[in-house]
């Protein structure tokens, strides 16, 4: 059965964004109607392996590359439609569940439509959290300005 592409649902970067700093339990609360539901295959096994971080040069606008880093991945196949998750902290299980998340969300599976509320409220936590870190850096910031 093929489904329409959901367009509502806030963008990859946002959901991914809310998800990889989300408590563990809120995605699994998400992602187990699917799993009871549907037969998911496991395409690629959580596993981890290295990611060229690139950045853009702030003056020129040019890319450059910081390094590597790890990251932990899986990819995952439900009625067809294929998941990717992806994240820097090694969790395997995370990585499995955004890639069930990623799945649900491109083949417009209806349980996705419960999923927004959910969704905002993380990214208000993680705008919270990086607000937080914010203002502590800027406790400790140095002007080197002179008069």
């Amino acid at each position: 059965m093929k489904r329409k592409r959901r367009r509502d649902l806030v963008s990859v970067k946002k959901w991914s964004e809310a998800l990889n700093d989300a408590d563990l339990e809120v995605i699994h609360e998400m992602v187990s109607p699917i799993m009871e539901q549907y037969e998911i295959h496991i395409m690629k096994p959580p596993q981890r392996s290295l990611l060229m971080l690139q950045a853009k040069e702030t003056v020129s606008g040019g890319a450059f590359y910081l390094g590597e880093t790890e990251i932990t991945e899986c990819t995952v196949s439900i009625e067809d439609q294929w998941g990717f998750g992806a994240v820097m902290n090694g969790d395997g299980k995370r990585a499995y569940y955004l890639a069930i998340v990623d799945a649900a969300i491109g083949g417009a599976f209806p349980i996705t439509f419960y999923w927004q509320p959910i969704i905002e409220k993380e990214l208000k936590k993680v705008a919270a959290k990086h607000y937080k870190d914010y203002e502590s850096t800027m406790k400790t910031k140095v002007s080197f300005e002179t008069k």
